[in-house]
């Protein structure tokens, strides 16, 4: 994994944290977790230290870990490639309503619900929608504004 030193042990309805903070909590589904880890470590040598948690179960999804980090973290950010509307960001949004912790700072990125008509290599892609490293960075530091 390009996240970690080793395997993770994946069950049904888990997650896995690879990174421990208390200012926010960055959560990432598949391999634009790449962009997360870059931005989370960026964001801990400016001196912000953030939890960083791959949702890699979203059915059933991992509400514990979820409402968690709304109680110990001062924001939450979701990173996907999948449009914005039904992806990761509207059940890690579901999760805190329902569990009544919707007030803590919370922004979705993902891809913008419009047909894309910009085209080319997934790096490219990510930059282009708002899913790059130093977009994550910017969203968590306006949440803690």
């Amino acid at each position: 994994s390009p996240l970690q030193n080793g395997p993770i042990e994946a069950k049904i309805g888990g997650s896995a944290q690879l990174r421990d903070g208390k200012a926010a909590t960055v959560f990432f589904a598949g391999t634009v977790g790449v962009n997360a880890k870059k931005a989370v470590e960026e964001l801990a040598a400016e001196g912000i230290d953030c939890r960083l948690v791959s949702l890699y179960s979203i059915k059933p999804i991992d509400k514990a870990a979820i409402i968690r980090a709304a109680k110990e973290t001062k924001a939450i950010v979701t990173l996907e490639e999948h449009n914005i509307c039904g992806g990761v960001g509207s059940a890690v949004a579901e999760v805190l309503m329902d569990g009544g912790v919707g007030a803590v700072p919370f922004k979705r990125l993902a891809m913008p619900d419009v047909n894309a008509t910009k085209v080319g290599c997934q790096a490219w892609m990510r930059e282009q929608y708002g899913l790059g490293v130093n977009d994550v960075k910017n969203a968590v530091k306006s949440l803690l504004k």
